[in-house]
């Protein structure tokens, strides 16, 4: 499965790119800036989701701080800058296109049916997100606390915060479904609830990463490293044993 992202992300985004920026800037020069506009946007987006790909796959990087609040681990800034990037792009294209198409403004080959709702749901998920990013201050973090545990993650539009004494598992895969092609740290809560955090974001080594996860909530007499330092430690050590 993750053959499939790869080739859907580097080479399908690519070429989808290339035919709507060849084709926006066609529709500029017929005189259609409008359906120009959202094309280019559209070339946009996919060129900066493959971009942001590239980058978690081939040099993905923890972004790290701790203090009195615990330790926090978010993607390198080069992921958030494309990420802020490609959902601004949507939620333009969305926000032009269900603005201007009423008027008859945009003239996009589509299937009629569907692409109404989908530039719809971009434009409103993609407010949504893109002011809760702001918020959380990014993409997605996973942040441990001598009380708990935090995940956000943005693309999902998912916040989650748990004690540490509520959660019955830490596993690699969601509680319902397969998530093939990614690695995930998922946290199984009551009522059948759960918080997921995208790992492959931040490490090439998610096995580590959910190991330490894992010893913080077995082990909560260690809980206090969390806020100084001592569990970054234990970490780059690979040290998952009390």
């Amino acid at each position: 499965m993750r053959v499939v992202s790869n080739v859907f992300a580097f080479i399908g985004l690519p070429a989808a790119a290339v035919w709507l920026a060849w084709w926006g800037f066609g529709a500029i020069d017929r005189g259609n800036a409008p359906s120009g506009m959202v094309a280019l946007l559209g070339a946009l987006f996919a060129v900066v989701f493959a971009a942001g790909w590239a980058v978690m796959r081939r040099c993905p990087r923890p972004r790290i701080e701790f203090g009195p609040a615990g330790t926090t681990i978010r993607p390198r800034m080069l992921y958030d800058t494309l990420s802020y990037i490609w959902h601004v792009a949507a939620t333009l294209a969305g926000w032009v296109y269900i603005t201007l198409a009423p008027f008859g403004l945009i003239d996009i080959p589509h299937a009629r049916s569907t692409q109404p709702w989908l530039m719809a749901v971009a434009a409103v998920a993609g407010a949504a997100t893109i002011w809760r990013m702001i918020a959380h201050g990014g993409d997605s973090y996973l942040r441990l606390t001598p009380s708990g545990c935090e995940i956000w993650n943005g693309p999902w539009l998912a916040m989650r915060r748990a004690k540490w004494e509520d959660i019955s598992e830490v596993r690699d895969q969601p509680l319902h479904r397969k998530l093939r092609g990614r690695e995930v740290i998922v946290l199984a809560l009551p009522e059948g609830r759960s918080g997921t955090f995208l790992s492959d974001t931040v490490t090439d080594d998610s096995d580590a990463l959910r190991e330490w996860v894992r010893f913080y909530w077995q082990n909560p007499e260690h809980r206090a490293e969390l806020t100084d330092g001592r569990a970054l430690k234990r970490l780059d050590e690979e040290r998952f044993t009390a």
